[in-house]
């Protein structure tokens, strides 16, 4: 599916950053600027998760 292979938005980019910042991970490790959108999806929610519980 094309959508799946479409660059994550600034938006993406900048919460996830933000996450990993409050959680203490390096957004460099992960990589995510070469994320699909929906892998960086699945990353912020996991990083909610972490955050909420």
């Amino acid at each position: 599916m094309a959508e799946d292979r479409r660059k994550p938005t600034t938006v993406q980019l900048e919460y996830a950053r933000h996450l990993m910042d409050e959680l203490g991970y390096d957004p460099q490790e992960y990589d995510i600027e070469n994320m699909t959108r929906l892998k960086l999806a699945d990353l912020i929610d996991d990083l909610r998760n972490e955050l909420e519980g």
